[in-house]
């Protein structure tokens, strides 16, 4: 079996994340972790990105030996998508793929993606990354069609499922759950809070809350600041440190410095996957504040490391951590709720053991690649019959 799995985005676009088109052969997002996994199962598979800097396709080679295609995505709105779904329809056919897996379903590239794969025959199966509950009535018009050129579409989570079914009417045998994984194989061993500490020159006696997020208003971290500013006196040694790079990130820095707090938070930027795991092994517990998320990846790394998660209550954390059993809930934006469960946790190490060890019991026992393996070569062995 030969995959194609299509992120639908512009890569330059992820330069402001701090990933390069040169970083990108490096990078390791979840197109690259769904394109590892199938390749380990014994199929092929190749990742599929858009680039405006181009005018023909191009390879690349990833690190971990797949091929990344990056088609050209020029020209004026109109015939940018009528080029855009001749190139890919040539690109599939030619290199004789069987089935296409496409992220990001609410994208706009989707749509052409779909049309490409309804004009050359070639299965579609799709998967939500991201949530877009708030969707402009046009927009909703037109995936109402796009999204029934999928065999499958594959939400992150309960809430997206329920969604799919009232918004655009999809049928259940159309909507599979497929959740995030992670493979250990992929990540550091936990070491030592001292050593990593030390390596990353980061005081040995803070109480670290770790934070790993893209830099956009929709991931909240202004509501981890404001909670910050609330616990300087009560833990006077917190530090916040924030590991992502984003747009947003200016208007962070300059709210640290109105809230008076520039001595509780770093700025550390992008940091490579392979190399985020120091960070978790430095961290007394993870917080993500996110208004809406799928099924975040950042918080099953926070877990796997055996740290107490503090996130906002939205599609995806409901559905990931049991509140009070491994992990804690908090209402999106409500930072005082937020710098009382930081509190309960820095006053209660034993509550922060327990916390950390059910969580990543869970990761382990739900959320692994054989798990997700195993439920995708179901999936597209029944869309390919």
């Amino acid at each position: 079996m030969k995959i194609a799995f299509i992120h639908p985005h512009v890569v330059e676009d992820l330069i402001k994340f701090g990933i390069s088109n040169e970083e990108y052969a490096r990078h390791v997002g979840f197109e690259h972790r769904y394109a590892k996994l199938v390749k380990e199962g014994g199929d092929e598979a190749d990742v599929i990105i858009f680039s405006r800097s181009i005018k023909k396709p191009a390879i690349r080679k990833h690190i971990w030996g797949h091929h990344i295609l990056f088609i050209p995505i020029t020209g004026v709105k109109i015939l940018r998508v009528v080029r855009l779904i001749a190139t890919l329809s040539r690109v599939l056919k030619d290199l004789n793929y069987d089935l296409v897996h496409c992220f990001s379903y609410y994208s706009n590239i989707y749509d052409a993606v779909a049309l490409a794969c309804k004009i050359t025959g070639i299965p579609l199966v799709a998967q939500a990354q991201g949530i877009y509950p708030k969707i402009p009535t046009l927009q909703s018009l037109r995936k109402f069609f796009t999204l029934r050129l999928s065999s499958c579409l594959m939400p992150l989570n309960n809430s997206e499922a329920v969604f799919l079914r009232r918004k655009f009417k999809i049928r259940n045998n159309c909507i599979r759950i497929v959740r995030n994984f992670i493979d250990p194989s992929s990540y550091l061993p936990k070491a030592s809070k001292e050593k990593c500490r030390a390596i990353l020159g980061l005081p040995q006696d803070s109480f670290i809350i770790l934070s790993v997020c893209r830099l956009v208003p929709q991931k909240g971290v202004q509501t981890i600041l404001r909670a910050v500013s609330l616990l300087k006196n009560e833990i006077p040694e917190v530090l916040l440190v924030i590991v992502g790079e984003g747009p947003y990130r200016n208007v962070l820095e300059r709210m640290v410095k109105k809230l008076d707090i520039q001595d509780y938070v770093r700025f550390v930027g992008y940091v490579h996957n392979l190399d985020i795991g120091k960070y978790y092994s430095s961290a007394d517990c993870f917080v993500l504040a996110s208004f809406e998320e799928g099924f975040s990846i950042a918080i099953i790394e926070a877990m796997y490391y055996g740290l107490p998660v503090l996130a906002a209550s939205n599609w995806g954390s409901i559905d990931l951590i049991d509140h009070g059993v491994d992990g804690m809930l908090f209402k999106p934006g409500d930072y005082e709720s937020l710098a009382r469960l930081i509190l309960q946790v820095y006053r209660n190490p034993q509550l922060c053991r327990i916390l950390g060890e059910r969580a990543r019991q869970k990761v382990l026992t739900f959320y692994t690649s054989q798990n997700t393996y195993a439920l995708l070569k179901e999936i597209y062995t029944h869309t390919l019959r």
